[in-house]
């Protein structure tokens, strides 16, 4: 049979029985191709979730590992002696992901490979430099696509020889991918033109405490600045990334030498020539770049997520860390402190001299603190939900492609349960309850035609299609309906907006020390397992949903969920002055 790894239909066979390597190869839109070809589907790998939290263990295990080579060859080749630290904070992001997704690709092949059937199957024909991004946002915007895995798969079969395969030369035009990736110089208004000339003329470049990416509305985050008694800042550099050509010679110098087993060997074969091109061939323009854009002395540094995909950024911080200067990170969204395993949580606890959360606390890391949550600052005097208004329900979605290991539902066959899951909620509804439906798509398809699987089944449904805020939707709306676990519900906990919240709970494992809080939302009829249960919950109280949310007992789980994992106060800023001034002194 022929194997079949990617959408893209110009490496498929028609005219034969074919196996997919998974279900992202059969995109909803082509649906009137393959659900009449002779097929069957490899079994996707981390369907298992007890082998999914294993890897995701062995994988960070070997991310350390790979980073402290990592560092000792990119310390060599830029001719610097630069910590762990140093190289964790710009590298980082990128690594972690990078290993994760080339794991998952190499054993989807094996799979394939296992399964006695592939005859033959279509790689890519690429040179040696082929698909080498330029920063960590172009990696990112390349590993969700159909394009860069298939050279991935293609580079996986080839050098594991694994499956006999014939190879079909690409049509590749990376000059203008990358155009797509670069920042756009867009007509900034007369208005962000005077707060350029403001920030360059004066007040930023000599602010001690710089506040980048903080989730804070723009007024609260100015209050905040002059509070520690100096110049707000308004905008932060952009800091594009360089477009160089490859060095081969120099890629080849960097060096892995923990290789256990057959993926560490094939990992350390590719990971120098994928290493993103701002930290090998334009590291040093990136670097003088970046310094001379940011404050030149700052002693504290506080953000939410700029350390993961601002470039510039995380070059200068990385430099002024070691220079003396503190990083406090911020929690920024949902599933901080909940979900049983998430690789970036680990990330932003290990660069940080001080991580901030939103109540919730550790026991195996002695630098997290509890703060309010400023994001929500907005939200503390709630939003009054119109009677006659919408159930919203929020849609989430993941790439059809594995990129990320945490608790939550994952890849292709993951989104897929999840969206039937959705479907079964609905039709669980009855016919008053489900004509007030108004579906939230989730801002990116990423390739699933969310919308058109729902008109599908629903005609008559309601969508929203993410232009308005979601406090401003929820203003027309009487209930409140979150499918995942993330940021969403916390914003309609800290409104006090009558909220039903279901999942999965094999799909979103929670961890030990936040199944109490979580226990206590299911015992009030808040969170529910199924989505029958929540229908059946929604129908009951979809009339005046807030009798019952304002009910004591709901009020208390809610209120005891808040005080952990999303506290908001009336004294935020005297807490956020405080923890700044405080970190400066910490060792």
């Amino acid at each position: 049979m022929f194997l079949i790894t990617t959408a893209d239909q110009r490496f498929w066979k028609k005219d034969e029985p074919v196996i997919f390597l998974g279900e992202w190869c059969k995109l909803y839109s082509q649906k009137d191709l393959w659900q009449n070809m002779d097929y069957e589907v490899v079994p996707y790998h981390w369907d298992d979730r007890k082998k999914l939290f294993a890897d995701y263990q062995y994988l960070q295990r070997l991310y350390e590992r790979i980073l402290v080579d990592l560092t000792r060859s990119l310390n060599t080749i830029h001719g610097e002696d630069h910590s762990l630290r140093y190289w964790r904070i710009i590298v980082g992001p990128w690594l972690f992901y990078f290993i994760e997704i080339l794991f998952d690709r190499y054993t989807c092949i094996q799979r394939a490979a296992q399964l006695g059937k592939v005859t033959n199957t279509i790689i890519g024909g690429y040179s040696k430099d082929a698909w080498i991004p330029l920063d960590h946002d172009n990696f990112c915007r390349w590993m969700v696509g159909d394009e860069y895995n298939f050279f991935l798969y293609s580079w996986t079969i080839q050098h594991t020889g694994s499956l006999p395969y014939t190879v079909q030369p690409v049509d590749l035009n990376l000059a203008s991918q990358r155009d797509a990736v670069l920042p756009k110089q867009k007509d900034m208004g007369f208005v962000r033109k005077l707060f350029q000339i403001y920030e360059k003329c004066l007040p930023y470049r000599f602010n001690k405490y710089v506040l980048v990416s903080t989730y804070l509305r723009s007024l609260d985050q100015w209050r905040l600045q002059l509070s520690l008694g100096q110049w707000p800042s308004v905008f932060f550099p952009q800091i594009k990334p360089i477009d160089c050509k490859a060095d081969i010679d120099q890629r080849s110098k960097i060096l892995l030498f923990a290789k256990n087993g057959h993926f560490e060997e094939l990992l350390s074969g590719i990971i120098g020539m994928q290493i993103p091109m701002a930290y090998l061939e334009g590291y040093a323009q990136m670097k003088k770049k970046a310094l001379s854009a940011y404050p030149p002395r700052p002693k504290v540094i506080l953000t939410g997520n700029a350390h993961y995909s601002k470039e510039g950024f995380k070059f200068w911080a990385a430099d002024k860390i070691e220079q003396g200067a503190k990083l406090l990170d911020v929690q920024y969204g949902g599933l901080y402190g909940t979900a049983l395993f998430r690789a970036l949580e680990e990330h932003e606890i290990r660069v940080s001299d001080v991580y901030y959360t939103w109540g919730w606390t550790s026991n195996g890391a002695n630098n997290i603190k509890p703060l309010s949550a400023g994001k929500f600052n907005h939200l503390k005097m709630g939003i009054i939900p119109d009677p006659r208004g919408k159930i919203l329900l929020t849609l989430g979605l993941m790439p059809r492609y594995s990129y990320d290991l945490y608790s939550s539902f994952l890849a292709s066959t993951g989104t897929l349960a999840y969206l039937k899951d959705q479907f079964s909620f609905v039709k669980g509804l009855n016919e008053f309850a489900r004509k007030d439906i108004l579906v939230r798509l989730y801002p990116a398809d990423f390739g699933w035609s969310q919308k058109e699987r729902f008109q599908e089944l629903f005609p008559e449904i309601a969508f929203d299609n993410c232009q308005k805020s979601m406090s401003e939707v929820m203003m027309s709306s009487r209930l409140f309906v979150a499918t995942y676990n993330a940021t969403t519900y916390f914003e309609s906990f800290v409104a006090n907006f009558p909220t039903i919240i279901f999942w999965n709970p094999d799909h979103s494992e929670i961890r030990p020390s936040a199944q109490e809080y979580f226990d206590g939302l299911r015992q009030v009829g808040i969170l529910y397992d199924t989505p029958e249960s929540a229908a059946r919950k929604v129908n009951e109280i979809f009339s005046d949903p807030m009798a019952w949310w304002r009910q004591d007992y709901v009020q208390r789980e809610k209120n005891k969920f808040c005080e952990r994992f999303v506290k908001v106060s009336d004294n935020w800023l005297k807490d956020w002055r405080k923890a700044l001034l405080e970190a400066k002194s910490y060792q």
